[in-house]
């Protein structure tokens, strides 16, 4: 999905900004932006991977913000030297391999009192990996390529394998960004044949050299133990998929309720009003035995129930800044990936006591998200962390058939998920919300709506 903005923009970078969990890559001309600079600090010292692209120039030189800061915390930062004769003018960001911010916007505090403009294109690895290339072909040039990583074959054999389980899935969008992660590496010619034929998209071919070279290297072990290993591997990046998916329905589905609360509330007794006179008008003309009065009693006596039930769920739910929904959204994404019900089944097995312990966590964090009560989702977080469910036990799971099973389970659930979120982005209410840009002019005009709906009613 596509979106454009026009306004406060810096605010939807550092909303997207928050959001990544593995890697961040920014290409821009000039970055002055001390508010944008710091988000990429706070990630880079929570372990994400974080790269930098930028001019050095005297803009970049007389700029206060110190960029080795980045470096200090982990991060990268490729200065593009400007007497090459060559502008790196690129304004892009590639945030977890799929999401991608582009547009005339810089990067600067200049650039927030221009018309200026941004594009944030979501789940869409093969554009994030367009970008990606030009960002390393960039990096490349300027500072030639990374010495290739010492072959690992427990490493090597674990990325093929997920990389066998995305051609079996179909899910080919996601391939490029573990097939670079895999030439990385100093790899045997066995293995760089496979990254031939992904780089030219060749599935079959590539999905046929998978097996054969995994077959290979069940060869050093006991044919039993690597199957355990291969399906515990594919468990996991199921489990991070549900994860994924569910956190984005969650989200999705509390952006259209929150949306319609607030419209009921808002618009609630003008349309209370409308209703009511639309009824009377019809029993005034004699037709009280009519069909359509009927439906006009019922449509007032509903709505009037809705309205006064969303009001008593408005009084539990908490007023939160736009700081503060940033906040509990990460908050609730970094709890689900600790307490996710599916996750605990999977490293604690046999243990039912533990699973339920892990629903109702999940439930009340949940519940906690959906009241937007900030306070008990950063105490459940910080719960958590503190190892309730830390211990990892991937590999805890030992019985061959109970792991088929497992899988098979999550396969399921993971395509019942990818559809129930296709069917809820594609909803009525869903499609509406994401076409408005700005939501305070459309409740303008709603008010205006409504207004003159009822004055022609009265005035009929």
């Amino acid at each position: 999905m596509t979106q454009p903005y026009f306004t406060n923009i810096q605010f939807h970078i550092i909303q997207a900004l928050q959001q990544a969990s593995s890697s961040v890559h920014v290409a821009v001309a000039w970055f002055t932006a001390p508010r944008l600079f710091a988000q990429l600090c706070e990630l880079a010292q929570s372990g994400i991977e974080v790269e930098l692209l930028l001019m050095d120039d005297q803009i970049t030189r007389n700029c206060p913000i110190d960029y080795t800061q980045l470096e200090k915390f982990g991060g990268k930062v490729y200065l593009i030297d400007e007497s090459w004769g060559i502008l790196m003018h690129n304004k892009f960001c590639v945030i977890d391999d799929h999401l991608v911010i582009t547009g005339s916007y810089n990067w600067s505090k200049k650039a927030e009192s221009n018309h200026e403009n941004i594009t944030i294109t979501t789940e869409e690895p093969s554009l994030a990996q367009s970008f990606l290339s030009e960002f390393k072909r960039i990096q490349e040039l300027h500072y030639g390529k990374e010495p290739k990583k010492a072959f690992d074959l427990n490493i090597i054999t674990k990325r093929l394998t997920i990389i066998a389980s995305l051609i079996e899935l179909e899910e080919y969008e996601h391939i490029s960004a573990h097939a670079d992660k895999l030439m990385q590496y100093d790899l045997s010619e066995a293995v760089a044949l496979i990254g031939a034929s992904l780089e030219v998209k060749n599935w079959t071919a590539a999905q046929a050299d998978i097996a054969v070279y995994l077959k290979n290297a069940r060869a050093i072990r006991i044919h039993s133990e690597y199957e355990l290993e291969e399906l515990r591997w594919k468990i996991k990046y199921l489990e991070i998929e549900i994860i994924a998916l569910e956190g984005e329905q969650e989200i999705v589905k509390k952006s259209i309720s929150d949306f319609l609360r607030t419209y009921t509330l808002k618009f609630g007794a003008l349309l209370e009003k409308i209703l009511k006179l639309k009824k009377e008008k019809l029993q005034a003309q004699n037709k009280a035995k009519s069909q359509a009065f009927g439906q006009a009693e019922k449509a007032y006596s509903d709505f009037k129930q809705k309205f006064e039930a969303e009001s008593e769920i408005e009084k539990q739910h908490f007023k939160l800044s736009p700081q503060e929904i940033q906040d509990i959204k990460k908050l609730y994404r970094a709890a689900a990936k600790l307490c996710h019900p599916d996750k605990i089944k999977n490293a604690y097995p046999n243990q039912p006591e533990i699973w339920a312990q892990a629903e109702a966590l999940f439930k009340t964090l949940s519940s906690a998200y959906e009241k937007n009560d900030l306070t008990k989702v950063r105490e459940i977080y910080e719960q958590l962390c503190q190892g309730i469910f830390s211990q990892d036990q991937t590999g805890s799971l030992t019985n061959l058939e109970a792991l088929r099973k497992r899988y098979e389970e999550l396969s399921q659930k993971y395509q019942q998920l990818q559809q129930s979120l296709k069917n809820l982005i594609a909803s009525e209410d869903y499609q509406l919300l994401s076409k408005i840009y700005d939501l305070e002019e459309f409740y303008r005009k709603e008010q205006e709506k409504l207004e003159n709906e009822l004055n022609a009613l009265r005035n009929d």
